[in-house]
C-alpha cells in the first residue's frame, strides 16, 4: 500500500508537470469511453433486458404474415389451427388492440387496451399483484385486467381496483386483477392499460358478426419450446398453414407465416436497430483500443526525457518490476480518469443517441443504470489501461543508464506494426465515413418519378368519430367538390387534386398485384388512388399511352417495374391488373382495371428500397382522408380557414394534421441516413485525430534513433533542407505500410458493411482513396514538426552523447 501512495504521488508529479497534453489525453480516452459505453447500454437494452412485471421474454416471439418485406398481423381464424397443432411453441397467445374511452370525468385520456385469449397472462407468465388473471371461465364475460398504473389512476389505490367496475363504450366492465407495478404490455414501445376478453372485444365493442371473426387481424405472441429455435418453429408453422381450408389460405395469399424473437410491432426495424448498434458498439470499442494505443505511444514520445530517470533508478537498486509498476500506475490512472468522465458524458450520451432518427426501431425500456453497464465499463477500462501501459513499460523499464542514448534509437519491429495497425484502422472509419456521406449524397440526387418544385401536401385526420359518414363514391366526390370551391378561392393555389397516400407515407400496406389475364402472374406491390389532377400536378413521367383526365375506378396507371416484370416490356397499355382486397366480407378481388398509360418508376418509400410494383388507380382513392395535393404557395392560416370553415357547415369530423412541401417530405426519409452520416463522420474525425497524435508519438520516439545520424550530417555541411527531407521521407516510409495494406482492407471492409452504412449508389473505391488522402495529410502534419526539429538541431549535444 505505501508502494502504491508512492506510486500516485508520482504519477501526479509526472501529469501535473504536463497539464495541457494530460487534459487531452483525458478527453480523448473519456470521448472514447462514452461512445462504446452509451452504445452498449442501448444495445443491452434491446438484448438483455426484459419488460418489467412479467417472466422472462427472451423465448417470447412475435408472428406474423411476411410480404414483400412487410410485417402484418395473421387474421383470428389462424390462431386456433395453429395452436391446436403446434409442437414447437409452448405457447401460443392472441390479442386485439384498441383504444378504451372510461366514461368517468376524470379521466379523461383513453386507455390503450387489447382483447386477450383466455390463457394469456398465465402462458406467457405475466404476474398478477392483485386480484387474478382472465381464465377459460371469462370467455363472454365482462371483465378486465388492469395495469397498476391505469388501477392507480383511476381508482387511487390497486388494490382497492379488484371488484370495482369502470364504465366504457356504453358497458360496465368488471376489474378482477392488477398487473404488477412496472408492467405495461409485452410489446416494446406499445403500452397498455386494460385487457379483457378477445369475444367481448368482437362481440360486445366492435359488433363483428360471427361468421366474420376469423377475418380480423390479431397480433399473436408465442413461447418457443425448449431447444427450438425460431426458424424452426416457421417451418413447423407455414407446413400447418398449408392444410388450412380454402378460405384461410386464400387469406394468406402469397404471404408465409414469420416469426420473430423481437417482441415490437415492428420486428424488423427493431432488428436492424440492434444491428446498427452491434456495429457501432463494436466501432466505439475499436475506437478506444485505437485511442489507448496512442496514448500509450504518445506517452511513449516522452522517452528522451524520462529514460535518463529510468535509468538513474535503475542504477540504485530498483528492479524492472518496479519501474514497470510505476508506469502501469500513470496508465491506470490516466485510463481511470477518463473512464469517470466517460461514464458521465454516457449518461447523457445515451440519451441523445436513442433520440436519433438512426435508432427510431429502437423502442428503449429507459429503465435506469443496468448492472451490466458498468461490468462493462470497468472490463474496457482494465483492457485499455493494459494498452496504455504496455508502450512505454516496454520502452523505457529495460533502458539502462548506459545503453541511454544508443537505446532509445533501437526500434523494436513491434513499433513498426503498431504504428501500421493504427493507420490500417485509421483508413477503414474515414472509409466507412465517406462512403456514407457519398450514400446519401447519391440518394438525394435521385429522380423520385414526380416533381417536388412548388408543391405541397396537406393531411386530413379524424377530429371526431367518422362513423356516421359513409364512404359512398358520390359522398367522397361531393366532398371533394366542396374543397375544390374553397380554395380555388385562395391566392397562390394553382392547382390541387388528391391522393390517397403519397409517397414517403409511413405503414404502406402492399397488395397482391395480378395481371388479369394470366392468374400465375401476381406479386406484391402497391395499389394507391391518386385522381387525375394528382398525377398532373406531380409531372409523371410518361412512357407510353395517356393520363386518365376524369376520375374512373375502371382505369390504372401502371409503373416501368409492374410492366417488365409482368409482361416483359413496357408498352402495356390495354392489358388489364386487379388487386386483391379483403374485409368483413371476404377476400376478393377488385374489377380489372385497364392500363392506358406506363410511368417511369415512383418511388413510394426509400429510394433504397427495392421498387414495387405499383398501381395508381384513378380515382384518387375513395376516402375522406386522402391526401390534399397543392400546386403553388400555401398559406396555412387562409387553408385552415377555408377548409375548416367547410368542414364546419358540413359537420364532418375532419382537421388539417399538417402542411408540408413535397421536397421536405422527400427530404425527410433521410433522417436516419443524416444520423448515421453524423455519427460515422465524428468517429472518422475522432480516429483521424488519434491516429495523428499516435503516429506523432511513434515517430518521435523512432526518430530518438537517428540523432547521432543527422548531427553527423549536419556538422559535416548538410543543410537544414536536406535533413527536414530526409527526416521527412523517414515517417512517409513508416506511413507507408499502413496506407498501401489499409486501402484494399478499407474496400473490403466498407462493402461488407454496405448495409448499415446506407449503400446507395456510391461507389466504395473513391471513398477509399479520398479517406486515404486526407489520412495522408493528417499524418503529413504529423511528421512535420520532428522534421523541422530534425532539421533544426544542435548537433554538438547529440555528438557528446555518443
Amino acid at each position: 500500500m505505501i508502494g502504491l501512495k508512492d506510486d500516485l504521488r508520482h504519477t501526479w508529479r509526472v501529469y501535473r508537470g504536463t497539464p495541457f497534453q494530460s487534459a487531452l489525453a483525458i478527453l480523448t480516452l473519456g470521448v472514447a469511453i462514452a461512445f462504446a459505453t452509451a452504445f452498449f447500454s442501448l444495445y443491452s437494452d434491446l438484448s438483455f433486458r426484459s419488460l418489467p412485471g412479467g417472466e422472462d421474454a427472451r423465448s417470447l416471439g412475435m408472428l406474423g404474415l411476411s410480404e414483400g418485406g412487410s410485417f402484418d398481423s395473421l387474421p383470428n381464424g389462424m390462431y386456433g389451427p395453429l395452436a391446436e397443432q403446434t409442437t414447437s411453441l409452448r405457447a401460443l397467445e392472441a390479442f386485439l388492440p384498441m383504444q378504451f374511452e372510461p366514461e368517468e370525468p376524470e379521466t379523461p385520456e383513453p386507455l390503450v387496451g387489447a382483447g386477450v385469449t383466455a390463457d394469456y397472462f398465465t402462458e406467457l407468465g405475466i404476474g398478477i399483484a392483485h386480484g387474478r388473471p382472465l381464465d377459460e371461465s371469462d370467455r363472454d364475460a365482462r371483465v378486465v385486467v388492469l395495469s397498476h398504473e391505469a388501477a392507480e389512476k383511476l381508482f387511487d389505490d390497486a388494490a382497492a381496483a379488484v371488484n370495482q367496475e369502470i364504465m366504457a363504450h356504453d358497458m360496465s366492465l368488471q376489474v378482477v386483477g392488477v398487473t404488477e407495478p412496472g408492467f405495461e404490455g409485452l410489446v416494446r414501445g406499445t403500452i397498455r392499460d386494460i385487457w379483457l376478453p378477445r369475444e367481448v372485444m368482437l362481440n360486445d365493442i366492435w359488433g363483428v358478426p360471427e361468421e366474420f371473426h376469423h377475418q380480423v387481424p390479431a397480433q399473436m405472441i408465442a413461447r418457443l419450446a425448449d431447444g427450438v429455435s425460431p426458424a424452426a418453429a416457421e417451418v413447423e408453422l407455414n407446413q400447418i398453414a398449408d392444410g388450412f381450408d380454402d378460405e384461410l389460405r386464400a387469406m394468406l395469399r402469397s404471404q408465409s407465416i414469420r416469426l420473430v424473437p423481437q417482441m415490437s410491432n415492428s420486428p424488423d426495424e427493431y432488428r436492424a436497430t440492434q444491428q446498427q448498434l452491434q456495429l457501432m458498439a463494436g466501432a466505439a470499442i475499436l475506437v478506444a483500443l485505437i485511442a489507448a494505443g496512442n496514448l500509450g505511444l504518445f506517452l511513449l514520445a516522452r522517452a528522451p526525457a524520462r529514460q535518463r530517470e529510468m535509468a538513474l533508478r535503475l542504477t540504485v537498486g530498483a528492479r524492472p518490476a518496479r519501474l514497470v509498476r510505476q508506469l502501469m500506475t500513470e496508465a491506470f490512472a490516466l485510463v481511470l480518469v477518463g473512464t469517470g468522465l466517460g461514464l458521465l458524458l454516457a449518461l447523457w450520451l445515451g440519451v441523445f443517441l436513442q433520440d436519433l432518427p438512426l435508432f427510431d426501431g429502437g423502442q428503449f425500456l429507459d429503465q435506469g443504470l443496468d448492472w451490466r453497464i458498468p461490468l462493462f465499463a470497468a472490463g474496457l477500462a482494465t483492457v485499455l489501461a493494459l494498452v496504455v501501459g504496455t508502450a512505454p513499460a516496454l520502452g523505457l523499464a529495460r533502458q539502462s543508464l548506459a545503453a541511454h542514448s544508443r537505446g532509445a534509437g533501437r526500434s523494436l519491429g513491434a513499433r513498426h506494426v503498431i504504428a501500421t495497425v493504427q493507420v490500417v484502422l485509421a483508413l477503414v472509419i474515414v472509409a466507412g465515413g465517406l462512403y456514407a456521406q457519398h450514400s446519401l449524397r447519391a440518394a438525394l440526387s435521385m429522380d423520385p418519378g414526380y416533381d417536388m418544385a412548388g408543391i405541397s401536401q396537406a393531411n386530413p385526420v379524424p377530429a371526431g368519430s367518422m362513423a356516421s359518414f359513409r364512404a359512398t363514391d358520390e359522398a367522397i366526390r361531393d366532398f371533394r367538390q366542396g374543397i375544390r370551391e374553397r380554395l380555388n378561392g385562395v391566392d397562390g393555389i394553382r392547382n390541387l387534386g388528391f391522393a390517397g397516400r403519397m409517397p414517403g407515407s409511413d405503414h404502406l400496406m402492399f397488395q397482391t398485384i395480378r395481371a388479369a389475364d394470366d392468374a400465375e402472374i401476381e406479386a406484391p406491390g402497391i395499389a394507391v388512388g391518386w385522381d387525375p389532377d394528382a398525377m398532373d400536378i406531380l409531372g409523371l413521367r410518361l412512357l407510353h399511352g395517356q393520363l386518365p383526365e376524369e376520375p374512373d375506378r375502371e382505369l390504372a396507371v401502371v409503373n416501368r417495374h409492374l410492366a417488365e416484370q409482368f409482361w416483359g416490356r413496357t408498352d402495356v397499355v390495354g392489358e388489364f391488373v386487379e388487386q386483391t382486397t379483403g374485409g368483413f366480407g371476404g377476400s376478393s378481388e377488385a374489377e380489372p382495371m385497364e392500363i392506358v398509360a406506363v410511368v417511369e418508376d415512383i418511388h413510394f418509400g426509400h429510394p433504397r428500397d427495392p421498387m414495387r410494383p405499383t398501381v395508381l388507380l384513378a380515382d384518387g382513392g375513395m376516402a375522406y382522408f386522402a391526401a390534399l395535393l397543392i400546386d403553388g404557395e400555401v398559406n396555412r392560416e387562409q387553408l385552415d380557414a377555408a377548409i375548416g370553415e367547410f368542414l364546419l357547415n358540413h359537420e364532418i369530423p375532419l382537421e388539417i394534421e399538417r402542411v408540408q412541401s413535397l421536397e421536405d417530405a422527400f427530404t425527410d426519409r433521410f433522417a436516419q441516413d443524416r444520423s448515421r452520416v453524423w455519427m460515422t463522420g465524428l468517429g472518422a474525425v475522432i480516429v483521424l485525430i488519434m491516429a495523428v497524435l499516435g503516429f506523432y508519438g511513434t515517430l518521435r520516439f523512432l526518430m530518438q534513433g537517428h540523432r547521432f545520424e543527422f548531427a553527423l550530417r549536419s556538422a559535416v555541411g548538410a543543410g537544414p533542407g536536406s535533413l527536414y527531407k530526409d527526416a521527412m521521407r523517414h515517417g512517409l516510409t513508416l506511413a507507408a505500410p499502413g496506407l498501401l495494406i489499409g486501402l484494399p482492407i478499407a474496400v473490403l471492409a466498407v462493402v461488407s458493411l454496405s448495409d448499415y452504412l446506407g449503400a446507395m449508389d456510391a461507389r466504395v473505391w473513391p471513398a477509399a482513396l479520398m479517406a486515404a488522402v486526407l489520412l495522408t495529410a493528417a499524418l503529413v502534419l504529423a511528421i512535420h514538426p520532428i522534421a523541422r526539429q530534425a532539421a533544426g538541431q544542435d548537433p554538438a549535444p547529440a555528438l557528446r552523447g555518443e
